[in-house]
């Protein structure tokens, strides 16, 4: 399935578990005091944990530097990658800390 399948079930699953989460929360990206953009990470978790979604093959250094690109802008230090491409969730989890 796309990620988006994933990411529609996922806010489905952690609604009926009683977990707060924000979807794509819009974020403004300032550079040098000046608006650039805005950034959207899958997830932000009991306003503590960014999650990301992938299907990949294998979680690369191009889905960490996005994670920890996510992490800068949001403020939190604790993120998630989520591969659903793998055969069980266990072989598809990357926790990073900054």
């Amino acid at each position: 399935f796309r990620e988006s399948v994933y990411h529609k079930a996922l806010a489905r699953e952690m609604e009926l578990r009683g977990i707060k989460f924000v979807s794509e929360p819009s974020l403004k990206v300032d550079y040098k005091g000046v608006n650039v953009g805005t950034h959207e990470p899958d997830f932000v978790v009991e306003d503590e944990v960014v999650v990301q979604l992938k299907v990949a093959e294998a979680i690369n250094d191009v889905h960490v530097v996005q994670l920890v690109s996510s992490l800068k802008a949001t403020g939190k230090k604790i993120g998630l990658i989520l591969n659903f491409a793998k055969k069980t969730m266990r072989e598809g989890i990357r926790r990073v800390v900054l």
